[in-house]
This record gives structure tokens, sequence and C-alpha cells, in this order.
């Protein structure tokens, strides 16, 4: 074994003489005590050293854990000493040489003569080797003292090294945690197109309006809106993305500060909506703390287990709350006029502006709706100002030929005539500029520049000149250009560039995707003639702008005849490829990689059948596919699953070997959801002929079908008219129902068939059962959940659907659903004025109908406060208004309980009630008024002279007995005994000093309102009690019990109450005082 420092020939020498006087008999007691002593200390020596051998020179694990670290008994060992402090190994081999010279003289000086420690004790009386034992003693000594100190400092280092682990881990998680909550909220995320309009912006574009001194104000000033409207491809969003990116470069060191932002794409409207655009915007402020605020954490506990998204109204109030942990929040929509609803957008976002410290940016064209919202608001319109025109035209005249790249004269030209035809039209630059690239002569581009068009009319010539130009290409050319104008046009949503190339590469007839029939996106690109782009950071290619989609809606006939039909055909071969006959997967992980190998599969699967319906032919290939149950199923996996890419894509689900839902349809079911009226038309007449329409020609492909069922279910019950009346496809539904022999089935879900078109409030269909199909229906029957179509809608506030069934003739106006209610109670419980006055318009409605609890509407508009509403009621002359529920209490009680003065001054000036009628439990209207603390309702009450004041319920309680609180004043909810305590005060002087209230009172338990009060701690009340003079002092001092109130309060003190002892003592003990004058 390894001994670098010689140690173990220092152990063994020590060894040979300790054992030496074993050998030569000597008595080592007898030895003189210097001898002795040294003996001691070769011992502990021999001891040291094989512990330091043992547990640092051969110790392996020792060097190991100080690997990367300092250990100071390692470098102390490893680099040796001054000259003044010999090397370790130097003192263990003078220490060896000294000791073994001691052995030899101990062998000489014991041979041939009889032994005694007279001739043995010189040799251990050597000062070297005294000195050389002494000096390897300290030494080790020292290493022992340098290993304490590197356990000591490895035991430190280990500790933080757990804790930062620790504190790693923990973070981990929180970010792990953070980011599936940011995740459940929206997968939307406009950074990447944020990136993109910065990446392609020119540098100083859009300074001027950073300068303006309406945006300054606008930074600085809390709570403000600047409206930013401009013409059609001013570059309104470049100049949005611009303010982003100013906000966040200004207020990047400040995170008091809050930026969220929202870029509204026509494209994305079905995914962009209120409640989606909301979801964003708090998904982007909670993003910017360094934890989830609580209250968003707690909604993400309780509906990710029952499976639900935030509510729109949810997502408000999370907003104002998040908003408030930032000192100032700054919003931004941009193109307001792309969203699906501008005005309610505005709407929501303006409510939840006034409740937090929020300024508003937004973007719009000149829309007259969206601009009105704004008349009050600062604003500031976009155009493209001449120099970030010309500087965009600067950069770009590279694309032109060479003839002009050569001649700055005409380059001088281009940029003077563009500049000034475009009127601050941005786009119209880059179209225009485009518009030369393909001119052979400069004769060609300065006739060009004389015919640029300008004024409203100027992107459609744009438009179709650059369609010209496509046209003019070699026939492959245009074909590719048309295709790929077909796709982005016709599309549902955004198109990455994968799914554009696999698209295009789809061929008819074919079972499976070539690869070498991809398109390269550049040649693609190139061949639009400049109608397309892509954005880089999303890599979605998308139309140069939304005037351009514009256009071709208008001209899609003309210009891309068979658009829908070739976008169709190419989804369902997509989809029919024999890659999937292997059906649907069972594992989230099989699904993503199914759709990250297939990058078309995903839209196709969700959006063919949209495609069919507006090619308004269904051709052989949709029925074939219809009745290939795998292959279908496996689509609809997609089509009932996630709806976004994104999901698939990113999100810890499908990263997992967990099962995925299966999906259970049929053909039709499918063909239901999407609408497709021909295919059930063809089913419903067996329409097989060998020439049935295709969307691009006829086709010759042959299907053996088998029979698709119509009234066919799935598991959950639901047949493909169910399916139909959900998805509000009214002509489907009458097609089903008057041609195709569509059974009514009387419960699906447990409902009637009209109360699924009543709760997703579909009119139209509505109107076709009640108009055309009532005698398929019971107008009035109650589904197996209780309530009947008239309940359900009342129930959704759907005024439109209300009208239409109170129409119908043999409505039942006063059938009662689940709690007794009759749709007029329903209604007056919602607060739902205009319902309330379109049911009451019926004579045989029964104003005063009672609900399980016995309560009217009158009672329940007097408990909501609800004014106009108790109007109506009283107006009709049908109702009583002193009437009583189950409880014995009368609307008067309920108004004066809410303490709502104007129900209770409107229910007394009708003469007809009772101010001081008593319920069950013995209590008056103002009993209820003085435990609601509502002090001008008791002043009310007291000035009518109708009421007692004294009045005891069936607990034997007085009106002050039982108004005050029975907790104890420092036990009971802090906010409701700061904000109400000075109410209750107030309450009790108008009862004692203007009603005369008795305070002396005694309840069944023998206790007056002052007994209560010093128990429970109410000092005010209790000196109030007393300066009135009224308290008769012997019998407020003992219960039935016989206990005062200092005898409870001191058993039962707490320690939090100890603060108020001493008051509470003063005043026992002015009361004692007064009880010995009342009893002298």
């Amino acid at each position: 074994m390894a001994d670098p420092f010689g140690i173990i020939g220092v152990i063994g020498v020590a060894g040979q003489i300790i054992k030496a006087g074993v050998k030569l008999g000597i008595d080592w007691k007898a030895a003189p005590s210097d001898v002795r002593s040294f003996l001691g200390e070769l011992e502990t020596l021999k001891t040291v050293l094989s512990e330091t051998h043992t547990n640092i020179i051969l110790n392996q694990e020792f060097k190991d854990a100080f690997e990367g670290r300092q250990s100071t008994v390692l470098s102390y060992l490893a680099d040796g000493n001054s000259s003044s402090d010999p090397s370790t190994p130097g003192l263990i081999s003078v220490c060896r040489i000294e000791l073994e010279d001691l052995f030899t003289k101990l062998q000489k000086q014991s041979e041939g003569h009889r032994l005694g420690w007279d001739r043995l004790k010189g040799a251990f009386r050597s000062e070297r080797t005294h000195a050389a034992v002494d000096d390897l003693q300290r030494r080790c000594r020292l290493l022992n003292s340098m290993t304490a100190i590197d356990n000591a400092t490895l035991t430190a280092t280990t500790l933080a090294q757990v804790k930062d682990a620790r504190n790693e881990m923990r973070q981990q998680l929180q970010d792990e945690n953070k980011a599936m909550i940011l995740d459940w909220l929206t997968p939307m995320d406009f950074a990447a197109q944020q990136s993109d309009d910065i990446e392609i912006r020119y540098a100083g574009t859009g300074q001027w309006l950073l300068d303006c001194p309406e945006f300054q104000t606008w930074i600085q000033t809390e709570n403000s809106t600047l409206f930013c409207p401009g013409l059609p491809g001013a570059g309104k969003t470049i100049i949005a993305s611009v303010v982003v990116e100013y906000l966040h470069k200004r207020f990047s060191t400040d995170p008091t500060i809050g930026v969220a932002y929202v870029f509204c794409n026509f494209r994305r409207q079905h995914e962009q909506t209120i409640r989606d655009i909301l979801a964003s915007l708090l998904k982007q402020l909670c993003h910017a703390l360094p934890t989830i605020p609580g209250e968003v954490q707690h909604l993400y506990k309780i509906q990710t287990r029952i499976n639900t998204r935030p509510s729109k109204m949810e997502l408000v109030n999370l907003i104002q709350t998040v908003g408030s942990l930032f000192s100032k929040t700054f919003i931004l929509i941009d193109a307001l006029d792309e969203h699906q609803a501008p005005e309610g957008l505005l709407e929501t976002i303006s409510g939840i502006q006034k409740l937090s410290k929020m300024s508003l940016y937004a973007t719009s064209r000149f829309i007259p709706s969206i601009t009105r919202r704004f008349r009050d608001d600062q604003r500031l319109e976009i155009r493209a100002s001449d120099g970030d025109v010309a500087d965009y035209l600067n950069g770009n005249m590279g694309q032109l030929p060479t003839f002009v790249k050569r001649n700055t004269d005409l380059q001088t030209q281009i940029r003077s005539k563009i500049v000034t035809s475009v009127d601050g039209m941005f786009l119209l630059a880059k179209l225009h500029l485009q518009s030369l690239t393909g001119k052979r002569s400069p004769k060609a581009v300065k006739a060009a520049l004389e015919t640029l068009a300008t004024g409203s009319s100027s992107y459609d010539t744009a438009y179709d000149e650059a369609f010209e130009r496509i046209e003019g290409q070699l026939e492959d050319q245009s074909a590719l250009a048309k295709d790929a104008l077909s796709w982005i046009v016709c599309s549902k949503r955004p198109l990455q560039i994968v799914e554009l190339q696999e698209a295009l590469a789809v061929e008819q007839g074919m079972t499976e995707l070539d690869a070498e029939n991809r398109p390269e996106i550049e040649d693609v690109i190139s061949a639009c003639a400049g109608l397309l782009t892509i954005d880089e950071y999303s890599r979605v290619v998308r139309l140069v702008h939304y005037t351009t989609q514009e256009y071709f809606q208008r001209n899609k006939t003309n210009r891309l005849p068979g658009a829908e039909a070739l976008v169709a055909a190419a989804c369902v071969s997509y989809l029919s490829f024999d890659v999937f006959d292997a059906g649907q997967c069972k594992y989230w992980n099989e699904l993503r990689d199914r759709i990250q190998d297939h990058p078309l599969y995903h839209y196709a699967s969700v959006n063919w059948g949209y495609h069919v319906r507006e090619s308004h032919h269904v051709q052989e290939e949709v029925m074939c596919f219809l009745e290939d149950q795998e292959r279908l199923v496996a689509s609809a996996q997609v089509l009932f699953g996630p709806k976004t890419r994104y999901f698939y894509e990113a999100s810890r689900v499908t990263n997992s070997i967990t099962r995925c839902p299966i999906i259970e349809t049929s053909g039709l079911h499918v063909a239901a959801h999407f609408g497709l009226r021909e295919v059930f038309s063809l089913v419903s007449n067996g329409n097989r002929s060998e020439q049935t329409h295709s969307l691009q020609g006829s086709s010759n492909r042959t299907c053996h079908w088998r029979k698709l069922e119509i009234n066919a279910q799935n598991p959950e019950g639901e047949t493909p008219l169910f399916v139909a009346v959900s998805r509000n496809f009214v002509d489907l539904t009458r097609d089903l129902l008057e041609s195709h022999g569509a059974e009514v089935s009387k419960y699906t879900h447990g409902q009637t068939y009209l109360s699924v078109a009543v709760q997703m409030g579909h009119y139209d269909i509505v109107r076709y059962f009640v108009c055309c199909q009532l005698g398929q229906f019971d107008i009035n029957e109650p589904d197996m959940h209780g309530p009947s179509p008239l309940l359900y809608v009342i129930a959704k506030n759907n005024q439109d659907i209300i009208s239409l069934l109170l129409d119908v003739d043999g409505v039942a106006y006063n059938q009662k659903g689940p709690g007794g209610n009759t749709p007029l109670l329903l209604a007056v419980g919602l607060g739902q004025d205009f319902t309330v006055k379109n049911v009451l318009e019926r004579d045989e409605v029964e104003a005063d109908s009672k609900d399980n609890e016995g309560r009217t509407p009158l009672s329940h508009a007097a408990s909501n406060g609800d004014l106009s509403i108790l109007g109506r009621l009283l107006e009709t002359d049908r109702v009583e208004a002193d009437s009583r529920d189950d409880a014995g209490r009368s609307p008067l009680s309920y108004a004066a309980g809410k303490g709502d003065l104007e129900i209770v001054r409107c229910l007394l000036r009708t003469g007809k009630v009772d101010a001081d009628s008593r319920d069950r439990d013995g209590r008056t209207p103002l009993f209820y008024a003085a435990m609601a603390s509502n002090k001008e309702a008791v002043r009310y009450f007291l000035e009518t002279k109708r009421v007692d004041v004294n009045t005891l319920d069936v607990f034997h309680q007085s009106i002050l007995l039982g108004m005050w609180p029975s907790y104890r004043l420092w036990e009971g909810p802090q906010s409701r005994t700061a904000e109400t305590h000075a109410a209750l005060m107030d309450t009790t002087e108008l009862l004692i000093e203007i009603g005369g209230a008795d305070p002396n009172v005694r309840d069944n338990r023998g206790r007056t309102l002052l007994w209560k009060a010093l128990f429970h701690g109410h000092v005010e009340l209790a000196e109030y009690l007393v300066k009135t003079g009224r308290i008769d002092g012997p019998s407020n001092f003992k219960d039935i019990a016989g206990r005062t109130p200092m005898d409870a309060f001191a058993n039962e003190l707490d320690n939090e109450g100890l603060a108020m002892k001493s008051a509470l003592v003063e005043i026992c003990d002015g009361l004692e005082r007064l009880r010995v004058k009342s009893n002298d």
C-alpha cells in the first residue's frame, strides 16, 4: 500500500520500541518518570499517526469530497511549507531516524549484560529524539485540527448546497406550476408577432409618434386612453409594436409597471373571443409577476378539478385584482376593427379601466361604431410619414431590376412618385414598389410611375395588377401561386410554413404524401407577386394585409374559382391517407407525434367539413371517408379534442404517457357537426350514382358504402339531429325532421330537443320548433332536470326567445319548476324587469303565486330591493301587499331586513300592510330593520307611530337585545365590528331616545342589554346606557343563574381581552355604587 509520507515506518518503529520491553523482560513500571512520560508520548504518537494515515492519507472519500474545493489539510500536505516551517514528510523522516537510532541503542545495550534502567535510561533521554517526537506530535495535532476545519467547512458547504438545491428545486416547481397556470389561462401568445413586427420595422419607424405630446401625455397620465385610428395599410400594427417595445424598454427596471397587449386578427376571430383576449391580458400580467397571485392559483385549483376554464366575469375580476398589484398598467389593443365584437370588447375593457390604474392604447380603421366609443378620449391618427416611406423604399430598391440600381436619378423619381401617391398608406408603397419588379426598362418604370393608383380605390388597383403579374408567369408558377392563395384566403386560421407546404403537396387519388412534391416556401412567396408574406418568428404565412383578404373575398369567384373545393379535396385526401388507417391513438404522446409528423393533420381534422360545406358540393371521397370508421374516428379524436395545435406542441399532457380520450362517433354525427346537408340527402335518397359530385370535377372512385343510420346514437345518446340542434344548423334540422325521417327522441342528456335549443339560445331553431313542429313537442314539458323550456330561457335571460315562447298558444304561464318557481317568480328573483313586464301582460299569469317557501313575487322583489319590479307588481292590483310566507314574514319584513328605505316607504304608503306584523319568531319589520343597523329605516318606522318598540320575540328578546351581536367584541369579524359599530350605536340611541325603548328588559336568561354589553365587551354601549340614567341598577346585575357580568367575564376572559378589563372594571364599579345607592 502506498505510504508517500513514510508514516507506516514511524508507526512500525514506535511499535518495536514499545514491544522491546516485553521481549527483554523490562519492567516499564519501574522506569524513571521522564522515560515513562516519553513512552506515553510515543504511544500517543503511534495512535495519532495511525489515525492520520487512515483518515487522511489513505481516505479517498476525503479527497473526493474536496474535489473542486479548497481543503486546508490537503493543500498543506501537497504544497509543503516555508523554509522556517519544515515539511510534514521531513518531520516524519527525522522522527523515524531518531526512533530507529533509539531502537538500535536498546538492542546494543541489552547484549550480554544484565538489564536495568541504569543502563537503558540514557537511550530514552536523547534531546533530538524527544524533539523529533514532539515536533511530529504537534504537526499531527495541527493536521487533525486542519481536518476538523475542513470537515466543518465541508459540512457548511454541503448544507449550503443542499439549501441551494432545495431552493432551486422549489423555484423549478414554482416555475413549472406558473407555466401550467399560464397555459391553462390561454395558449394565446402574441410575443412571436411582436418579434416579427419589430424585425421587419425599419430603424426610426414610428419615432414621430413616440415624440408626440399626445403620446407622452398618455404615458404620464393615469387611467388615460389614446386612440390611434388610421387608414388601411397606414402601419397601425407596426406602430403598435413600436409602442409595446418602447414601454418594455422604458420600464424594464420597474417591476411595478405592467404591460399587456393584443393584436386582433380577422383570421383568428374564432380563437380571439372576448374571453380569450381577457385571458391573454391576465396571462401577460401574471407572467410579469414573480409568482402567480393567490386568487389566480385558487381559481386554477378549483376549476382544474372539474375541467373548466374561467368565465368572462371571473377574468374581469382577476384582471382588476392582478392589475392592482402594479402601480400602473398599460393595455394595448391593435386592430379593433378585426375583432368579431369590437364594441363588446371595448365595453368590457372600459369597465375594467374604470376600476383599475390602467391606461389604454387602441388602434382601428375609421369604423364609425368604434370611433364613437372614443369621442371623449385623446386621439392621434396613424399615417405613414414621408420619411418612413422613403426609408423603406431606400432599403428595398435592391429588389428592382439592375438598371434601376445603376440609375440614381430613376431611384429618386421612384421614391418621389411613390411617396406622393401613397398618402400615408405604408402598404401601398410596398405594393407599388413590388409592381415595378418585372419592368424591362427605365421607360417602362417611368410609365408605371405615371399610372400609380391613389385614393380609396388604390388597393384594388394594386391587387389587380399583382394578380395580372401572377397570371403572366409560367403555367406551373401561376398554378402554384393560385393554389397557395386559395389556401391562405380560405383557411380558417393562419397556416404555418410547414402546413402550407404540406397542403400544396397533396395530390388527388394518392394514398400517401410524396415528400418530393413539397414546394420550397421561397418559390411560393416569389410566385405570389408580393401578396403573401412570412412572419419569421411565428413561421406563419399570411396575406400581406387585411385589405388583401377583403379584396379576394369580393373577387374570389373571378380570381380564385373553386378555391374552397380545392382546399376541401386536399383535406379529405390527406385524412384518407393509409398512414391513418390504424384509427385512434391510445396515448397522448402518440397523438402528439402523429400531429407533429403530419403537419396538416390537425388543420384538416378540425376544418375539412367547413370547406366541404362552403364548396356547396359533397364529393364521393367525402362519403367514403365518412364510412371509413377507423380514419373517421382518428380524425374525430383531433376534431373533438383540444382545438389549438399549440396544445399538442407544448402541453405537458401530451408529453406524458397517459391515455387520451377515445371518441365513439359515426359519419353522420360528424356530418351534422359541420352542417353537411347534402350528405344526409344522399344517405336518405340512397343516391349512390357513379358520378356523385366531386369538389374538383367528377370522381370514378368506387366505394362500397355501408348503410349510414340517420337515427344512430352515440354512447351519450346523441343523434345527428341532436348535434344539428346544438350546433344551430336550422336548415339541417328542418331537413332531418321533414325529409329524412329523423326521430324526435324524448330525452338526450335528460333534455328535450326544444330545451336544448332554448338553453343554447338558438332562436331560429326554437322558432322553427314552435312554429312548424309544435306537434312533435310539448311546449310545457319539463326535462329530467325539472325546468320547462320557458323557465330555462328566463334563466338564460334571452329576451327574444322569452317573447317567442310567451306568444305560443298553450304555454303554461304558471307552471312550477325546481324550488316551486313559476316564470314570474324566476324573473323577479333574477331582477329581469323586461321579462316581468312581458309576463304580467298575460292575464292568465298568477301574480301572487308562491314558491316552495311560500314566498310571492312581491316578497322577492322587496327582498332584492328592486323598486321598479315592486312597482309593476303593485300596479297590477293582483297581489297581496301583506302576504306571509311559511316563516310568517311579509314583504315589508324582508325590505326592512335589507335596510331598503325606499322599498319600506313604497309598501307602507299602500296602506295595505301591517307595519308591526310578527313572523313565526315573533319579530317585526322594525326588529329586522334594527338588526340591519339601518337607522333611516328605523327612524321611518318610529315616525309612523304604528310600531311597538318594546315588543318581544319568542326568545323573549327585545329589539335592543336582538340587534346587538352576541360575540365578544375582540372575537367578532373585524370588518363587521369596524363598519357597523357606529351604526349600531346610532340605532340604539334612536330606539331609546326617540322610540322610548326600555333598556332594562330581560331575556329568558335574565340578562339585560347592559349585562350583555358588559359580558361581550361593548364598552361604548355600556357607558352610553349608564349615562342615559334609564338603567334600573339592581335588575341589571345578576342573571337567572345569579351571575354578574364580571363573574362570567372573569371566568371566561382570555388573553386577547385583557386590554379591555380595566375599562369594564371601572364600569362595573360605577354600577355597583349605583346598586348600593339604589338599595339605600
